[in-house]
């Protein structure tokens, strides 16, 4: 996280008129927990023209502050979600505040048409709502199908965000990395930030 981190400033200083290398600053202060600065540049990329992930970032702000009527504001501004979830965004942010609201809306998005959203798509907020059995299943059910699908519908730097702390430090997560190859990655190159090599298990992260 610190390198990438790192590389993003430094790209930013190169080019500091770019929505898009400001909006992946952003997302890297996100992940790293520093909220005012994921916030200053998640504005300046939207400043530059780059809306697509700017109230997205605002949005996790607001949550883990406990802004809700903030994260509600801005859920229904960003250009992701598509309009026929608009209710289901907003629902998400009452059962975050809420949990006693979250089994029926996981029964709610579990019913949701595939040609709105494949449910691949909603792994982060099923982690978020507590869900991580269900998550794993939808990511090994979609690998056993495409084992290239994570690639294209997931991003896995959700998974060292804080809101993804109890993903990667399920012991599944050593077979869920295996199965997409980053362990053998991992293993040449080095292991990820809070990550290591485990006594009995491939990889540990906290």
């Amino acid at each position: 996280i610190d390198r990438a981190l790192e590389q993003a400033r430094r790209a930013q200083e190169l080019d500091p008129t770019s929505g898009v290398i400001a909006a992946n600053l952003a997302n890297n202060y996100l992940t790293k927990g520093d909220d005012e600065q994921a916030l200053r540049y998640g504005r300046l990329a939207r400043e530059l023209g780059n809306t697509k992930s700017a109230y997205g970032i605002e949005t996790t702000v607001a949550m883990r502050r406990g802004q809700w009527d903030e994260a509600r504001r801005t859920i229904l501004l960003q250009e992701t979600v598509p309009a026929e979830l608009r209710e289901e965004a907003r629902k998400f942010v009452d059962a975050m505040a809420d949990p006693k609201l979250r089994p029926q809306l996981v029964a709610d998005m579990r019913a949701i048409d595939p040609k709105i959203s494949r449910q691949i798509h909603l792994v982060q907020p099923y982690v978020q709502l507590g869900q991580v059995d269900l998550a794993y299943q939808i990511m090994f059910d979609a690998l056993r199908t495409d084992p290239q699908s994570w690639q294209m519908h997931w991003d896995m730097g959700g998974a060292w965000m804080p809101e993804g702390a109890a993903f990667r430090r399920d012991p599944r997560f050593a077979d869920f990395a295996g199965r997409i190859g980053m362990l053998d990655y991992w293993k040449q190159y080095g292991f990820p930030d809070s990550c290591r090599a485990g006594d009995t298990t491939p990889v540990v992260c906290s």
